[in-house]
């Protein structure tokens, strides 16, 4: 059954451990969070929205709340466990996200649940029988668009299941992608010289539709691509078989919590990838991580932007048009706008992209929006969080060319290694 609060939008007046105040037309809300929630929201007074669940007792009602539709969607599937009530199933989603939660589960992974409060290694053996193949959550991968929550809500209201919903706009975006982002190619013979240079094998997080993965496996080198999302690596496996690219494994997984039998001497993050990591506590967790599995000597090479001061200032509701493109499947015109937000105490950019299909009349044939949420991040904060994190830099580029980065610079492009 439908919650009768699916939603709240308001002011955030305070927050705690594992709960946030939001104030809405005079009436203040108490709102059950996971803890790592807290981290992402900006200081107080800024807007927030939370997908919500209200749990109703005897004695009370409690509001729960989550950043996405799909964590909502979790905690429901949890809460119908016998043996797990809200508090449990939050404490689940303040360990796990919800992603590597359903990595976790079908991986079989008694001994991370055991880390949960409150959860024995029985109850953890429950709850990994009860939910095989029921979180069939289809996640984007890093700093690809995400799923759409109007859009989501739309189809759903429409009559179709949460999973169906997602697996038809996640499709969606796995099959736009290419073409929205066929400009990109300047960063591909970076880092195939970079995999080339180490020799193999090379892990790449975030490999959505194997833009990189795929040339680099065509160029003899052994490569590993983790993505959070089944329809970008259901493309990627396409292209590869296309390609004759063999030497290219896909999987799944999350960043933050992928943990795989070998190390490496190469972990990339191509296209801006790092910065889909939304709090500091993340991009910590995720360096930890992949520190974990680099080789003694391994690299580390990651691209993020230089933040823009002045488009910072720019009004965040005017959409501004960022590029035409050809999709180079089908040579359809695509019309790129984007739209985009600030929030300078968080550092959260938070951009719709609009694109419009035209028709050979130069006509809009179909529009489609996509809403996705960026961490900036300044030079010297990437410095020290790298070295807080237990690496040595050991180069620092402005371009792909490999050119010094300076005061010209649009790109940070990042080589380091954890310290001897």
């Amino acid at each position: 059954m439908p919650s009768l609060i699916s939603s709240v939008r308001g002011t955030l007046e305070g927050t705690g451990p594992d709960w946030a105040d939001v104030a809405i037309g005079g009436i203040t809300l108490r709102v059950n969070i996971p803890s790592p929630s807290v981290e992402s929201f900006g200081q107080i007074g800024s807007p927030v929205k939370l997908f919500t669940s209200l749990q109703v007792r005897e004695d009370s009602l409690s509001l729960y709340g989550f950043d996405s539709a799909e964590a909502r969607q979790t905690f429901e599937t949890l809460i119908g466990i016998n043996g797990v009530g809200p508090r449990v199933a939050l404490s689940i989603l303040s360990i796990f996200r919800p992603e590597a939660l359903a990595a976790a589960v079908e991986s079989g992974d008694v001994k991370s649940f055991t880390a949960v409060p409150g959860v024995g290694r029985k109850t953890a053996s429950r709850i990994l029988l009860e939910l095989k193949g029921k979180l069939e959550l289809d996640w984007n991968a890093a700093g690809a668009p995400t799923m759409d929550a109007d859009a989501l809500d739309a189809l759903t209201s429409l009559g179709y299941t949460q999973v169906e919903a997602r697996e038809a706009l996640s499709a969606l975006s796995a099959d736009i992608y290419d073409a929205v982002f066929s400009y990109v190619r300047e960063d591909i013979p970076f880092y195939v010289e970079e995999a080339e240079r180490l020799g193999g094998p090379t892990l790449e997080l975030g490999c959505g539709t194997g833009r990189i993965a795929v040339p680099i496996a065509l160029h003899g080198v052994d490569i590993v691509g983790l993505d959070s999302s089944t329809a970008m690596l259901k493309r990627a496996r396409q292209k590869a078989e296309s390609a004759g690219a063999k030497n290219l494994s896909l999987m799944q997984g999350d960043m933050l919590d992928f943990n795989l039998s070998q190390r490496f001497p190469l972990v990339i993050i191509p296209f801006r990838g790092f910065l889909s990591l939304l709090s500091v506590a993340d991009e910590e967790r995720a360096l930890l991580n992949i520190k974990r599995h680099l080789a003694p000597g391994g690299r580390l090479v990651f691209d993020i932007f230089v933040p823009d001061l002045n488009m910072m200032v720019q009004e965040g509701d005017i959409p501004y048009h960022f590029r035409d493109v050809a999709d180079p499947s089908t040579s359809k015109k695509l019309v790129i706008w984007n739209q985009a937000s600030y929030d300078a105490f968080s550092q959260i950019m938070s951009i719709r992209t609009i694109i419009e299909e035209l028709d050979g009349s130069g006509s809009v044939r179909n529009k489609m929006y996509r809403d996705f949420a960026l961490r900036y991040i300044f030079r010297w904060e990437m410095h020290h969080l790298l070295r807080a994190c237990g690496y040595d830099v050991l180069a620092l580029y402005g371009d792909f060319e490999r050119n010094d980065f300076d005061e010209h610079s649009s790109d940070m492009i990042w080589v380091a290694t954890p310290c001897a």
